[in-house]
């Protein structure tokens, strides 16, 4: 499904200097990234991922807007979702 679109670092290669690789997480590690791009120096999937979080949280709140009580509930929710993509994705890279 990814076949000429999996980001490598060949592809890498071509990019500005200091380009970096962005990523909301999950990501399909060797079918659409590479090992070595994901886990690289350019990498910010992590970064990526937690904005992503805040974003689902702040279209969440327009469109039902809720007690705090609650957004905090989904906060953590949400939190510990995001950690277990990225032990997942850590366990992956081992």
């Amino acid at each position: 499904a990814f076949e000429g679109y999996t980001v490598d670092e060949a592809m890498m290669s071509h990019a500005a200097v200091g380009a970096g690789f962005y990523h909301c997480l999950p990501a399909y590690r060797g079918l659409e990234v590479a090992a070595e791009v994901i886990d690289g120096p350019s990498s910010h999937v992590f970064a990526q991922a937690h904005n992503r979080m805040h974003s689902a949280r702040g279209a969440l709140v327009q469109i039902h807007p809720t007690t705090e009580q609650t957004m905090l509930a989904f906060l953590v929710f949400a939190w510990r979702r995001l950690a277990s993509a990225c032990s997942r994705t850590l366990a992956r890279a081992r």
